[in-house]
Parts: C-alpha cells; sequence; structure tokens
C-alpha cells in the first residue's frame, strides 16, 4: 500500500474515523436493564439456575402428593360405588372439568407432535446452506429462547407443555453447547439440531372481575395458548408465533356431572386477539415477552369475549355479503 514521506509535497489523506458500534447487550444485560426500567417478569424474581432446580423439584413434589392423593381418593370412590351400586353421581365443578380438558387436549397436542417430528423436515431446507456464520447466530437465539422457557416451565409446571420432543431443556441446551463447540469440523450436525422451531403450549385461565360487563361477571376463561419460536426470536423482527388451540368460558361456580356435555358459554374474537397479543410481542421484543403476553391476556382476555349467538350471526352475515 502506497503511503506519503516525509519529503512528500502532497497533504497525507485524513485518516477515516473509525465508528465503534456499540457492543450487543447479552441476555443477562438485557434481564438487568429490563428490571431497572420496571418490568414485570423481572419484578417477580431472578431465576437462577438453582431456584429453577429447586422449584421444578417442589412443584414434582407436590404433583406426587396430589396424585397419590388423587388415588386414593378414587380409590374410595371405587370402593363406596361397588358397596353402593344406586349412589347417585357425584357433580364436579364445570371450570374443575374445562382445566381437564385443556390439560388433555395438551397431552394430545405433545403426542401427535412427537409422532409427527420424526418425519417433518421442519425448516432444515432453509439452513441447508446456511454459513457457519450465521448458523452461530442463530445458535446464539436457540440459547436464548432456552433460557426463557426455562423459566416459563419454572414459573408454569403444570400449565407448560414441551412440544416435538422428549428431551429436557437441559439436555437440549448441553446438546446445542457441543454441536455449537464443533460446528467447524460438523456444521450439519448444528443444522439438523436448529431446523426443528422449540414449540409448546401454555394453558391459562382468567376469572372475570367485579368491574367487567355485568354478563361477564362469575365467569372463567380457560385457554390452551401454543407459541412457537422462529428461528431469530427474541429478534424483533421475529416474532413468536401464536395460536389458540382451545378457548372454554363458563360460570366459575356451576357444577354439572362428568357425563354431562362440556360447552362454552362464549367466544373469543380469536383474530383481534392474536394480533393484539403479536403487538405487545413487538413493543417487549428483543427482551423476552411471553411472560408479559400471559400477564396481558390473564389481565384483557375479556375484552375480546364475544356472545356465541352474536358470532354465529355475523359470520352469516359475512357469508352472505
Amino acid at each position: 500500500m502506497a503511503s506519503f514521506s516525509r519529503t512528500s509535497n502532497k497533504a497525507p489523506k485524513k485518516a477515516p474515523t473509525v465508528v465503534k458500534r456499540p457492543k450487543k447487550p447479552s441476555h443477562k444485560e438485557l434481564i438487568a436493564k429490563w428490571a431497572k426500567q420496571g418490568g414485570k417478569y423481572v419484578e417477580k424474581k431472578q431465576w437462577t439456575k438453582g431456584d429453577i432446580i429447586n422449584h421444578r423439584n417442589k412443584a414434582e413434589n407436590a404433583t406426587k402428593k396430589q396424585k397419590e392423593q388423587e388415588n386414593a381418593a378414587a380409590a374410595l370412590i371405587e370402593s363406596q360405588t361397588t358397596a353402593e351400586p344406586t349412589t347417585i353421581p357425584t357433580k364436579h365443578k364445570t371450570s374443575d372439568l374445562a382445566k381437564q380438558r385443556l390439560q388433555n387436549l395438551a397431552e394430545g397436542l405433545y403426542s401427535t407432535k412427537l409422532s409427527a417430528q420424526a418425519g417433518e423436515v421442519g425448516e432444515a431446507g432453509s439452513l441447508a446452506d446456511t454459513p457457519v456464520e450465521e448458523l452461530q447466530q442463530l445458535a446464539e437465539s436457540r440459547q436464548t429462547q432456552l433460557d426463557e422457557l426455562e423459566t416459563l416451565e419454572a414459573i408454569f409446571p403444570e400449565e407448560f407443555k414441551l412440544l416435538g420432543c422428549d428431551s429436557s431443556l437441559d439436555d437440549l441446551r448441553n446438546t446445542l453447547e457441543e454441536l455449537l463447540a464443533n460446528v467447524s469440523s460438523d456444521p450439519d450436525a448444528l443444522r439438523s439440531a436448529l431446523a426443528p422451531l422449540l414449540e409448546f403450549t401454555l394453558q391459562l385461565s382468567a376469572e372475570a372481575d367485579d368491574d367487567q360487563e355485568e354478563d361477564h361477571q362469575g365467569l372463567i376463561a380457560f385457554v390452551l395458548l401454543s407459541v412457537a419460536f422462529p428461528p431469530l426470536y427474541p429478534d424483533p423482527t421475529a416474532p413468536p408465533r401464536l395460536q389458540l388451540v382451545d378457548v372454554m368460558v363458563v360460570k366459575a361456580q356451576h357444577e354439572q356431572a362428568p357425563t354431562e356435555a362440556l360447552s362454552s358459554l362464549k367466544v373469543l374474537a380469536e383474530v383481534e386477539l392474536i394480533k393484539a397479543l403479536v403487538e405487545q410481542a413487538q413493543s417487549i421484543q428483543p427482551d423476552p415477552c411471553v411472560y408479559d403476553l400471559v400477564t396481558w391476556l390473564g389481565e384483557n382476555v375479556f375484552r375480546f369475549v364475544r356472545d356465541v349467538q352474536t358470532t354465529v350471526q355475523n359470520e352469516i352475515e359475512g357469508v352472505l355479503i
């Protein structure tokens, strides 16, 4: 490269100004910034790895104890039924039956996704020719996603269900770190690991407040929400993919026999609700957004509740038009 000497008559060119780009904050730095600004997610608790493990263990012990109690109660009911065959069937709260319906649907969706995962390519085609540098960026996004999922699993141990995978989040993280360390020698292995999206369900419920509309009071809404993280999530250009799998709106204190048909008293304006949730997500990203979406949904779900008859009439009018 040519350069000016001390005896040159020409004035040397001014060195270009180097603009230092600010270093992209880490996930932990984003969380700390969010906490400083009063984010709901961090205000609840700063979840360390130890906190997550302890919370998970407590939840598993509580679930085990609850199942033991349920088994004992079932055995008692069976013995009473055998001794007194003419006993009138016990009624259950409709809200409990609606909650059980969501749990069954989540389990069914898990089994379906797990069976289909083996035959699906997912988004592997889009990663087939992805350079190693981009794979490393996608792997960093996947690590951030796993961080968020671990926190959600700890906060919602019974409501959270990872789909399409029978591995634990710890196993997924360890595998990802190992493949990332060997990406130069075996990039295809990392491509295969990153191809399937991380997808999960959350079983949510919200009870109408006293300040809700009169015909909403005394109701409780159950929502099975499916969430999938695009490869670049939580980048603001990649909001989570949301789907309302099932919705049940029932009377909180109503009781019915298990043999009676379970039906929802209201419906949700699903398109409007999903649009509002995506807008909320984009206003939070690149911070983790799912916990805040769940909080927002619990506070606002009854804004999107509609009468069944009105919804059907609108659909008919839309077809006629």
